[in-house]
């Protein structure tokens, strides 16, 4: 989500896990602003090209919105999918799935599900 793509952590978090692993990290962000877990299937391959260690996914934020049509079953057996497709890659990758919340005034309105 842009969340993720916007939202300056990338360069704080490869220099605090240098820091505390005592070795150069590399961040790569390949969110894309305003997109859902259905756009994150599509990523997969370009993830797992990257033979990362550790993958966060996070797409709560907008698979929950209203404007997106998204069911909570649709939302979570996306996020299976890409944790099962990433699972199968060369690097093996630990996953963290992040969901963002809570969420305020029309943001929140938006989303009444974001919290299941």
């Amino acid at each position: 989500t842009s969340l993720t793509k916007n939202g300056g952590w990338d360069v704080p978090l490869a220099q605090r896990l240098a820091a505390c692993l005592r070795r150069p990290v590399a961040v790569t962000n390949l969110g894309g602003a305003g997109e859902t877990s259905r756009w994150g299937l599509t990523q997969i391959d370009a993830v797992r090209s990257i033979q990362p260690d550790v993958v966060v996914i996070e797409f709560s934020a907008n698979d929950a919105s209203l404007l997106k049509g998204f069911s909570i079953a649709e939302s979570a057996a996306n996020a299976e999918t890409m944790a099962r497709r990433l699972a199968a890659g060369e690097s093996k990758p630990k996953i963290i799935l992040a969901a963002m919340n809570p969420m305020h005034g029309l943001r929140g309105w938006i989303r009444p599900w974001l919290d299941q």
